[in-house]
């Protein structure tokens, strides 16, 4: 929408470079290959933090820096840094913290031994700077918005999304089942808020009005909480609280991705699956100078019944 690159293609190019090591340079299938082979399992992604610092504009060459600063039998954690390339090198426009495991439909299971040999070969240091920030947490959603990973039943208390998954948005290569890069995409969708009276998005008027929301900040984006395989035309929903921070200039959405019961009703809710969840941060700027600022306040009325307030 505004010739930037979207993303939740930071994470997939990460993930990239994280199969490329653990593949031992053969990339996705030869995990994909480990995975199946040895222990019939899949991989499950928690993004633990990720900071959007610029945004790379379409055509821009990209380099996908990758170091693995844990690894055990169990888990992955892995420190990737995506910048330009040539005179563009110096700029970063994000930097992740990801960890990656298995699971079997019996829960989590050990990473098999040539994935877990492969890594080793790659390991280093974590930059002291994100060890700071990961010990940095938002306030999140208080007061009448509880969390709205607390269950299906909580879900009067989020603005809910549901629909239907398509074919494209499921992983071909190496499962068939839903991808972590349309798990963000559903994200952004319950983020992009339509008023129920006229149909139209909020964000369109804000844009109407001089003010845009850009995405800041991914804190513990957790994909596969469940062994649940989710494919092509299953029904899930987005649910999403939020909480104004810093003086209105920023919101915090604490978002969650369920697989809808199978009486298809989904307002009972005892059936329903948690699939993913996580907390991202936007902020509130000028359209024009992209400075900080507050967020008008018919939106706050609009959105009242989602929406709380933290300092």
């Amino acid at each position: 929408a505004y010739e930037v690159l979207y993303h939740n293609n930071y994470a997939k190019y990460a993930l990239r470079g994280i199969w490329a090591a653990l593949g031992g340079g053969s990339g996705a299938h030869a995990v994909a290959s480990a995975l199946l082979e040895e222990s019939s399992s899949f991989v499950n992604t928690t993004i633990l933090v990720q900071r959007f610092l610029v945004g790379a504009i379409l055509g821009a060459r990209l380099a996908v820096n990758v170091t693995l600063t844990e690894v055990d039998d169990e888990s992955i954690t892995a420190y990737v840094n995506i910048t330009g390339t040539g005179e563009s090198a110096k700029t970063i426009y994000t930097d992740i913290l990801l960890r990656i495991a298995c699971e079997d439909d019996m829960g989590p299971c050990p990473l098999p031994g040539t994935i877990v040999e492969n890594a080793n070969k790659c390991t280093g240091d974590l930059p002291a700077f994100m060890n700071a920030m990961m010990g940095l947490r938002f306030p999140h959603a208080q007061g009448p918005n509880l969390s709205c990973v607390a269950g299906p039943r909580a879900r009067q208390k989020c603005y809910n999304l549901p629909f239907y998954v398509q074919p494209d948005e499921c992983d071909d290569a190496v499962t068939n089942f839903l991808s972590n890069r349309s798990v963000v995409n559903f994200f952004e969708r319950g983020r992009n808020l339509i008023d129920a009276d006229t149909g139209k998005s909020l964000l369109g008027r804000l844009k109407d009005e001089g003010q845009l929301i850009v995405v800041a900040r991914f804190d513990k984006v957790e994909f596969g909480q469940r062994p649940h395989r989710v494919g092509p035309g299953a029904k899930v929903e987005v649910r999403t609280a939020i909480s104004l921070l810093n003086g209105k200039k920023q919101l915090m959405h604490h978002q969650s991705l369920w697989l809808i019961s199978r009486d298809g009703t989904g307002e009972a809710g005892r059936d329903d699956v948690l699939l993913a969840s996580g907390f991202v941060l936007c902020a509130c700027v000028n359209r024009g100078e992209m400075k900080p600022m507050p967020i008008v306040s018919w939106w706050e009325d609009m959105t009242s019944a989602f929406c709380g307030m933290s300092t």
